[in-house]
């Protein structure tokens, strides 16, 4: 998959729930935590993501979605985290906190520095992400990226399967109010058949 079909995957999947009020900014100075996971069926084959974002362990976000099929384990792990981490840059105001769960050490690895991409594909992913890391950090965002064992990342890992199943969705499951937490869901923006 070369630079510009990637290019086009991400923007077929970044339908992206937008917040629905505008009183989210109280995620400032607290810390979002999202749990990214994505597959391949086979490897390479049709790749999908789970996304399941938490605040104060409520959850706020998911989603789940298949990507296409000429996809590898790889750049379906590196695309959930790009895109995890684009959403939760959205809700959570400067000063806040950022926690990118990932159960892939080589993504881990990738986006921190510790390691460097063979291959143009998850070398432009990865320079995609830092990229999101740097802008958020300079608007006050810390951002971790964070390696977890598998079985703790089992609702990003739930929300991959279910996108194979084709329960696809993008949901923004909580709205801050000052005292009251209301639950809405946003319906993706397209669906897609698969074979």
């Amino acid at each position: 998959m070369n630079s510009a079909a990637l290019q086009r995957t991400l923007s077929n999947a970044y339908f992206h729930p937008r917040p629905l009020a505008t009183n989210l900014g109280n995620l400032q100075g607290e810390t979002l935590e999202v749990y990214v996971d994505g597959g391949c069926r086979p490897n390479p084959g049709i790749g999908g993501i789970g996304i399941h974002g938490a605040h104060c362990g409520i959850p706020v976000l998911q989603t789940a979605c298949l990507l296409g099929d000429k996809c590898t384990n790889n750049v379906a792990e590196f695309m959930a985290a790009y895109l995890g981490l684009a959403w939760a840059g959205e809700l959570v105001s400067p000063g806040g906190k950022v926690r990118i769960y990932t159960d892939s050490r080589t993504i881990a690895e990738q986006i921190r520095g510790e390691s460097t991409p063979h291959s143009s594909h998850m070398a432009f992913l990865r320079g995609l992400t830092r990229g999101l890391i740097e802008n958020l950090t300079m608007l006050g965002t810390q951002v971790d990226i964070i390696r977890i064992p598998r079985e703790m990342n089992i609702y990003a890992d739930k929300l991959v399967n279910e996108a194979f199943e084709g329960k696809e969705r993008a949901s923004l499951l909580l709205l801050y109010t000052p005292h009251e937490i209301r639950q809405d869901t946003v319906s993706k923006v397209h669906s897609r058949s698969h074979n």
